[in-house]
């Protein structure tokens, strides 16, 4: 990552350090969850959690909330039904700006896909 001044911090490790280091950055799951439950729980989120149209996803404030909050207010595009995603840089932009509708329907045609490829253990397809 980036280091004080811009400098990137660039290193070689061997694979325990490596691995030891991917640990670390796994704090942020719940006790005794792996990647692998992180991986499901991405696309069962966006697949059968997540309500489209009228959820917005905060990276700032790391939540999701309904589009009606106040702290989104001024987040452009926020009447259409459709995937809102907050920039974290600039907070009244919606990113799903770069999604025309028809891409954002393949793409939630895929996290269900997805999804229910993972429920029913035909992982191996989707990891290739």
């Amino acid at each position: 990552g980036l280091q004080n001044g811009g400098a990137w911090d660039t290193e070689f490790l061997d694979s325990e350090r490596a691995a030891a280091r991917a640990t670390g950055y796994m704090g942020c799951l719940p006790q005794g969850s792996d990647v692998a439950e992180l991986y499901r729980g991405f696309f069962d989120f966006y697949a059968r959690a997540f309500v489209w149209g009228y959820e917005v996803v905060s990276v700032r404030q790391g939540r999701r909330k309904a589009r009606s909050e106040d702290a989104f207010s001024s987040l452009l595009r926020l009447k259409d039904r459709r995937l809102h995603l907050e920039d974290a840089f600039t907070p009244n932009n919606n990113l799903n700006v770069v999604l025309r509708e028809g891409r954002e329907r393949a793409l939630r045609r895929a996290f269900a896909a997805t999804d229910a490829a993972l429920r029913g253990g035909r992982h191996h397809s989707f990891m290739l």
